[in-house]
């Protein structure tokens, strides 16, 4: 079961990659190009990261994930397709 993220604070890895479903070595490589919030070095062994990181992380992949669904004009038909014309033809068929 997910656990909820703190309103505030540092989150260990597991449960930030309960939130950002992907694998830890992928994880590590988004950090090490940018792609993901650098940690918080906590003590020698320990990283976590700000819960706000996480949070804004999330929902900027949600809005890129909703605006990638959108129609765009150039993924857009150029004219209507009128599919009309296939159940037509198919009708005047002896």
């Amino acid at each position: 079961m997910k656990q909820e993220l703190p309103d505030e604070g540092f989150v260990r890895l597991p449960i930030v990659l309960a939130h950002f479903p992907v694998s830890r070595s992928a994880w590590w490589a988004g950090v090490k190009i940018g792609k993901y919030p650098k940690p918080v070095k906590l003590g020698e062994n320990t990283s976590a990261w700000r819960v706000e990181d996480i949070r804004a992380l999330i929902s900027l992949t949600a809005n890129d994930c909703h605006m990638s669904q959108q129609p765009t004009p150039s993924t857009m038909p150029s004219h209507p397709v009128d599919h009309s014309s296939a159940s037509r033809a198919e009708n005047d068929l002896p």
